[in-house]
């Protein structure tokens, strides 16, 4: 039987044209697919300005980079979330701050209101934090399995604190807020500055490569220099300052635009897998399909099963996956990995429920109605 992936690329005839079209022209690193994607996505997402890069961690370094953060500075984030977004604050030495996730396993934004108001100050038009007297400089939202975080709840405070707003929507290209003061926004194009990855296992892929989108002109100007180790002259080779090479390829730009003209569809069929787990465990006494927001329509990039009841998840898994059935927790949440242990956290208790009780199952484009029904035999 073949092996059942979290969330496999697809693949097509269009892709391997564009490709050889390139190949053949010798267009591999440098060429006009990069500004054609880039140019593409600022259409779909209604969004000034796009910079590619090779991959969203990347990106997420390079807009730490621009905050030019340092070890007097703090940024709020989540604890259940890949690891990405604290590594990049970390480079810059400055610390993150833990908070606990909501019933849709975002970052609880009623709880980071809570800790702005009650353990902040703002002074000289600065928001610090009561207990380190550090600055927070920004906060990181990340919208885990294309649900939408509820950003509603802390943007006004966060502008008024000059706190910046960081979207994490590597998961959630395409999620569209459907009601509220955001209504017919993606995700992603909210905050003051966003990233987006297209790794091989997201809603689209251009094998790996990532993006950073903003509508603030300046961020959109610096991100451009700092992936491309912020060089200001090409001809005399002067770089006004220090930065990366963290530029997109034209072969992977070719297949990430030819991947978005089909997110459409790909949206569309991960909802028919959605709806089927749903009905397949309308029934199970043991698990059922975690919920999602309803102020937003989810791209459906991956489903992720809580359990009903205190059960031995890691014994499943491991069934599942003797059975070649690729399924995983979720993250172990970061205040709990060994190098973040030290930070602060603010009122974490549903975190580590989640990563006990929950598993993320195969949601392929291409999943089969008998490969799912397998899938549930072993939940039931």
């Amino acid at each position: 039987m073949k092996y059942l992936n979290l969330s496999e690329p697809r693949i097509s005839k269009s892709e391997i044209k564009i490709v050889k079209e390139q190949l053949r022209k010798n267009n591999l690193a440098i060429g006009k697919n990069i500004s054609k994607f880039e140019s593409d996505l600022k259409k779909y997402l209604k969004i000034n300005f796009v910079t590619l890069c090779s991959s969203g961690s990347n990106a997420l370094i390079t807009i730490m980079k621009m905050l030019d953060l340092n070890q007097n500075d703090e940024i709020i984030m989540p604890t259940l979330t890949f690891v990405a977004p604290v590594n990049a604050c970390r480079l810059f030495n400055a610390s993150p701050i833990f908070f606990d996730c909501d019933e849709y396993h975002n970052i609880d934004t009623e709880k980071v209101s809570e800790f702005i108001k009650k353990k902040t100050y703002f002074k000289n038009n600065v928001t610090i934090n009561k207990k380190t007297k550090k600055r927070i400089k920004a906060v990181v939202l990340v919208h885990v399995w294309g649900n939408a975080c509820d950003i509603e709840k802390i943007y006004k405070l966060c502008k008024e604190r000059n706190i910046i707003i960081i979207e994490d929507a590597s998961e959630s290209l395409g999620t569209k807020y459907v009601s509220g003061k955001f209504k017919n926004k993606f995700t992603g194009t909210i905050g003051d500055i966003s990233c987006l990855s297209f790794n091989a296992n997201k809603i689209i892929t251009a094998g790996s490569g990532g993006a950073i989108i903003t509508n603030n002109k300046i961020f959109a100007k610096e991100s451009k220099l700092y992936i491309d180790h912020y060089k200001i002259d090409p001809v005399k080779f002067i770089h006004a300052n220090e930065g990366f090479n963290f530029r997109i390829n034209n072969i992977q730009a070719s297949i990430g635009m030819s991947q978005l003209k089909k997110i459409k569809i790909f949206i569309k069929k991960k909802k028919v897998i959605y709806k089927k787990y749903l009905k397949g465990l309308e029934s199970n006494k043991k698990f059922y399909v975690n919920p999602r927001p309803s102020y937003a329509d989810n791209n459906s990039w991956l489903t992720v099963l809580s359990s009903k009841k205190d059960i031995d998840t890691i014994r499943i898994i491991k069934s599942l996956i003797k059975n070649r059935i690729n399924v995983r927790k979720p993250w172990l949440p970061n205040h709990l990995q060994k190098p973040f242990k030290k930070f602060q956290t603010y009122k974490i208790k549903k975190a580590q429920k989640v990563f006990k009780n929950s598993i993320c199952v195969p949601t392929t484009i291409d999943l089969k109605n008998a490969q799912i029904n397998k899938i549930l035999k072993f939940l039931s």
